[in-house]
């Protein structure tokens, strides 16, 4: 099994066992180290992507679209990054071409997901701690 493949497994299940829950024990400090890691980790995965893609090259074992995905739904649903962050992530899918990824690309129609990050207030977001609840309206976040 690929080394890297292990640390976007690692990335992914990082993010979703995170203690989110007891906030009081997480700095911001520690939070920005996690969301630089899966920044650097989406890159990482965009680039192994592309050159498998657009040079024809068999990719490492179990490095999938599929993989990608799922770690766009860990960063993007992750209660610990602000929603700047988030948008950030989305502006980076969006620059490497991977902006399909941020709409739950790949899922059955008739499930529908809300990332963070997307909304239209996002990349202006003020706060580092704080998020907007999932289904809030654009309406009521704009000031």
């Amino acid at each position: 099994m690929n080394v890297r493949f292990r640390i976007y497994e690692c990335m992914i299940s990082t993010l979703h066992k995170f203690p989110w829950h007891a906030s009081h024990t997480i700095t911001l400090g520690a939070r920005m180290k996690l969301y630089e890691t899966a920044l650097v980790c989406i890159r990482s995965i965009a680039a192994t992507l592309d050159d498998v893609l657009n040079q024809g090259r068999g990719g490492p074992s179990g490095l999938t679209i599929d993989l990608f995905q799922e770690l766009v739904v860990a960063v993007l649903g992750c209660p610990g990054f602000s929603e700047q962050q988030k948008a950030s992530i989305v502006h980076v899918l969006d620059t490497l071409g991977y902006r399909r990824l941020t709409t739950g690309w790949g899922l059955p129609q008739s499930v529908v997901v809300t990332f963070g990050g997307t909304g239209p207030s996002s990349a202006k977001w003020p706060f580092l701690a704080l998020s907007p609840k999932v289904l809030v309206s654009n309406e009521l976040l704009q000031v």
